[in-house]
């Protein structure tokens, strides 16, 4: 009696061929995982962001200062200086001081309250050029809708 082991030929094929279909579907499908993944990040990075902007400012008014945020690029990217004003200090410390290569943020205004005040928003990208735009508040979910860099998009 013959005894026979292993695969035939066409049985490998077989195989191969419903791993490559299975692979050909699911690359995308991670792909937009690793996308939402990112946009989150930058999100939740400028959320952070926005709290301790609106943080110093309300300081700021408890002490009797007037102080006014012009719009602002901080870059707290790798082994850049501590920037010199208050404000970029307590980014740093908040946020860059404990992940390096964090990214850039964008402080902008978009328009005044019903007091004159401006009113703030803040977006961040991990790096120039980066289409993945995180913004606070009114943050996007929709990785194909993202606000455009230093414009604020209000979704």
């Amino acid at each position: 009696m013959k005894n026979k082991k292993g695969f035939t030929l066409v049985e490998l094929v077989i195989v191969i061929a419903i791993v490559g279909i299975l692979a050909a579907l699911l690359v995308p499908m991670m792909m937009g995982y690793v996308k939402k993944a990112r946009l989150r990040q930058c999100n939740a990075n400028a959320k952070v962001a926005y709290n301790v902007v609106t943080g110093v400012q309300g300081q700021k008014l408890i002490d009797g200062d007037d102080y006014h945020i012009d719009d602002v690029e901080i870059d707290l990217r790798g082994a850049e200086p501590i920037p010199n004003d208050e404000l970029g200090r307590m980014i740093y410390h908040s946020i860059a001081a404990n992940a390096k290569n964090s990214g850039i943020m964008y402080i902008g205004t978009r328009g005044k309250d019903d007091s004159g005040d401006d009113l703030l928003y803040v977006q961040w990208i991990m790096k120039p050029g980066d289409t993945m735009v995180g913004q606070y508040p009114n943050a996007s979910n929709d990785v194909n809708h993202v606000p455009t860099w230093k414009t604020y998009k209000d979704d």
